[in-house]
């Protein structure tokens, strides 16, 4: 991701503070991003595809004016992470509700932070539902602990 489509993103989601590194950082574009960039399928449903190239996500989510679904969401938050210089990963997961699991259809990114004598891992999720932030910490400390037992 370029400087450019960076300053885009922070503006559309309305960060414009100094960005150190840290755990009120992330939280902050998490919860901005989730306010901003709504969840949406419509190119599935009317059978246009989607691509996950980089290019056509910052074009789709950040220049048009449109949302996404989770590979699209989730993949420009990575992007944006990896760009300001947090150590965020990508990794497959399911979205267990009910019934028999089903495949690893959802991305998640891995970020860990501090030093190896204390450092964290958060999974983080753009799954929208009515109490944003309750769910939100629910599926980090979720995910953290499915990773931590190589479940993701």
């Amino acid at each position: 991701m370029n400087n450019t489509d960076l300053q885009a993103y922070l503006d559309k989601i309305g960060v414009a503070q100094a960005l150190d590194i840290n755990i009120e950082l992330l939280f902050k574009l998490h919860i901005n991003q989730q306010r901003k960039l709504p969840f949406e399928n419509f190119d599935i449903v009317l059978g246009k595809g989607v691509s996950t190239s980089e290019r056509d996500i910052i074009d789709k989510l950040v220049y048009h004016n449109r949302g996404g679904y989770c590979f699209e969401l989730n993949g420009l938050l990575l992007r944006v992470l990896q760009t300001l210089g947090f150590d965020a990963r990508p990794l497959l997961g399911r979205v267990h509700l009910s019934g028999t699991p089903l495949g690893r259809t959802h991305l998640f990114t891995l970020v860990t932070m501090g030093d190896e004598s204390g450092s964290s891992m958060l999974a983080l999720a753009l799954i929208r539902r009515e109490h944003h932030y309750h769910l939100f910490l629910i599926k980090l400390f979720v995910c953290t602990t499915m990773y931590r037992n190589s479940w993701v």
